[in-house]
């Protein structure tokens, strides 16, 4: 949703529910408990009382801090699994690298025309299992990134 210069208060208010990620509904900041705290603040003043904004900034510090520890939490998730997944590839392209050197090596011990064809195809099929994993461990590293820009 993007906000433009004529958006009101009210608009801003409705706009910001519709905009939610209804997961993370909780650590949003209390838009309308800051309102109602800020207008309870002016009235206050207007009948007389003497109230500095305290409340309003106590409130205020409670919100922020509720929703930088929610991204420093969502922060250290998507690191965690962004190393989970670097650790998956490292594991994937060590394997790649043991079946290429098997391979030369059956390759160049083998004589026997029917070994070799057999060996061929379980390293094809090796590969191609290989392929899928990085496949998958790629369609992993997009879910990261679009979990990422939610």
């Amino acid at each position: 949703y993007i906000f433009n210069n004529n958006t009101t208060m009210v608009q801003f208010a409705k706009r910001l529910l519709a905009a939610r990620h209804d997961p993370w509904q909780d650590y949003y900041l209390d838009y309308k408990r800051l309102k109602k705290t800020l207008k309870h603040n002016k009235i206050g003043r207007l009948e007389g009382a003497k109230q500095d904004n305290d409340n309003f900034r106590v409130s205020l510090d409670e919100q922020v801090e509720k929703v930088v520890l929610f991204f420093l939490e969502i922060q250290g998730k998507f690191a965690s699994q962004l190393s989970s997944l670097k650790q998956q590839q490292h594991v994937l392209l060590q394997n790649n690298n043991t079946n290429n050197t098997n391979n030369e090596i059956n390759n160049n011990n083998n004589n026997n025309m029917k070994e070799e064809e057999d060996k061929n195809k379980e390293s094809k099929d090796r590969q191609d299992a290989l392929s899928r994993d990085v496949e998958a461990l790629k369609d992993q590293y997009d879910e990261v990134g679009h979990d990422l820009v939610k």
